[in-house]
C-alpha cells in the first residue's frame, strides 16, 4: 500500500501513513507527531512503526519535541521514500502503482510475508526462514517468463 502525501500529515494522519508499505511525498507534504503538544499518547501504531521506519532516536525527536518536518527532510531521514513536485504528483503515484501492478501479485504477497516474519530478527534467522518458508514460485511464473523471453525476439 502507497501513502501519498500531499499537504499536512500530522499526529493521527501519520500513524495511518506508516501503517503503509511506503510513503510518497508531494514537495508541499509536511509531517509532524503532535501527540506530546496536547498531552496524548499513540493508539494506532506510531510508537511501534516510526522507530522502525526512522532509528529510534530519530522517533523520539519527533515524538519529544513535536515538530513539523517537510518532504525533503522526511525523505532524508526514511519516512518518505522520495519527494515529487506537487505538480506531478498525481502522474507519479499513477506511475508508481502502474508498476507495481504490472509485477506479480503472489511475489508481492510473498515478500510482504517474508519481510514480517522476519523484521526485527538476526540476519541468520532470516535467512534460513527464506530458505525454508519460500513459498517458490507463483502459478504465472511460466506465463511471465515466456512473455519476457518473447520481448527478446
Amino acid at each position: 500500500m502507497i501513502a501519498a502525501v500531499h499537504g499536512h500529515c500530522y499526529t493521527g494522519a501519520l500513524e495511518v501513513a506508516l501503517a503503509a508499505d511506503f510513503i510518497l511525498a508531494a514537495d508541499s507534504a509536511r509531517f509532524g507527531d503532535t501527540h506530546a503538544k496536547w498531552a496524548l499518547t499513540p493508539v494506532w501504531g506510531m510508537s511501534q512503526r516510526l522507530p522502525r521506519r526512522v532509528g529510534v532516536a530519530t522517533a523520539k525527536r519527533l515524538m519529544f519535541t513535536a515538530d513539523m518536518i517537510d518532504a525533503d527532510e522526511a525523505v532524508r531521514i526514511g519516512l518518505a521514500e522520495y519527494a515529487v513536485p506537487l505538480a506531478q504528483f498525481d502522474a507519479e503515484i499513477e506511475a508508481l502503482a502502474n508498476k507495481i501492478v504490472a509485477n506479480s501479485g503472489f511475489s508481492h504477497a510473498a515478500n510482504k510475508r517474508l519481510l514480517e516474519a522476519t523484521d526485527g530478527g538476526p540476519l541468520d534467522a532470516g535467512l534460513q526462514w527464506e530458505v525454508m518458508e519460500s513459498e517458490g514460485h507463483g502459478p504465472d511464473m511460466h506465463e511471465r517468463i515466456g512473455a519476457f523471453i518473447g520481448k527478446g525476439k
